[in-house]
């Protein structure tokens, strides 16, 4: 997701960048919170708009083959919102943390509401904007927004206007000598912080099923928060690797997964239950309580 921490200490690591986020976010200690940060409004584009992507043949063909794998298009174009738990956990022996979230987004407008049991916290995007009630997590709200979403529905995401798909040839993942055909997606559309972005999506050669993703950090308001140098716009690549998966309502989704660090230190354990592939979407929980906070991060990092 989504959120994940590390415990890894700054003295570990090589990289001058993860070094200032581990100073400067993890203490040199035990864990502090890290978010995948896909853009506050997701990824760009509607589901439910033909696709204008412009893709290598090479790349389109292994698209589609995953798309067939993952269930195909028309039952993710005939949902009107996925609905799902996540829960992660984090963190060493005897500092271990979890983050249970209940969450539903509407696949045409990403508009999204969310449910944080264990703090009792609420998040909600209506569209445009961003608030939180009882929000007791220190990344940016907007950096979570549609952050597991994003992941869990990379497969039909990939046909959205304005992505960008290239065939990055075949390479391999840690411990795992299979080498994937692997697809970068990127955006031409968007803000400039979504056009920062990138996913590069390894796909199982033989079963087409999607099998792990790299994907970068853009999330500028985030960035500033754990201190990363001012002339670096992203931090990666970060890699989620599924384990396994479920069906729900004829689509393939992630129920099991891990998410490695750019030192491939594992930095979360991911469990995703209760999909549901809803004909409504709740929109009087878009509307804030009295006591909301409203989000006013930005996407973009602050001037030097």
């Amino acid at each position: 997701m989504v959120l994940f921490c590390t415990s890894i200490t700054a003295a570990q690591t090589t990289d001058p960048a993860l070094d200032s986020y581990y100073r400067r976010a993890c203490g040199g200690g035990v864990s502090a919170t890290l978010s995948t940060a896909h853009a506050a409004a997701g990824s760009p584009g509607s589901a439910s708009q033909p696709a204008t992507e412009t893709a290598t043949p090479r790349a389109r063909e292994l698209v589609s083959a995953m798309l067939q794998a993952h269930g195909g298009m028309e039952a993710w174009r005939s949902t009107h919102a996925l609905q799902f738990t996540h829960v992660l956990m984090f963190g060493e022996v005897l500092h271990t943390e979890w983050f249970i979230s209940h969450e539903t987004t509407e696949i045409r407008t990403k508009r999204s509401y969310q449910d944080w049991p264990l703090f009792k916290g609420r998040l909600a995007y209506d569209g445009t904007a961003t608030w939180t009630h009882n929000w007791q997590i220190e990344n940016p709200p907007g950096v979570n927004v549609n952050s597991a979403y994003t992941i869990l529905a990379l497969p039909w995401l990939t046909q959205e206007a304005g992505v960008l798909l290239t065939d990055l040839g075949r390479r391999t993942l840690p411990a795992d000598p299979l080498a994937y055909d692997v697809v970068r997606m990127t955006y031409a559309t968007g803000t400039a912080e979504q056009r920062r972005k990138y996913y590069d999506l390894y796909i199982h050669p033989q079963t087409h099923v999607l099998r792990a993703v790299a994907y970068n950090i853009t999330y500028g308001a985030f960035l500033d928060l754990i201190g990363l140098p001012k002339d670096q716009q992203s931090l990666g690549p970060f890699l989620h690797v599924f384990y396994e998966h479920t069906r729900e309502g004829g689509l393939l989704f992630p129920s099991k997964y891990d998410t490695f660090d750019p030192t491939q230190h594992n930095a979360g354990r991911h469990v995703v239950i209760g999909y549901a592939l809803s004909g409504s979407f709740d929109a009087s929980r878009l509307r804030p309580p009295k006591d909301a906070v409203f989000d006013r991060s930005s996407p973009e990092r602050t001037a030097k």
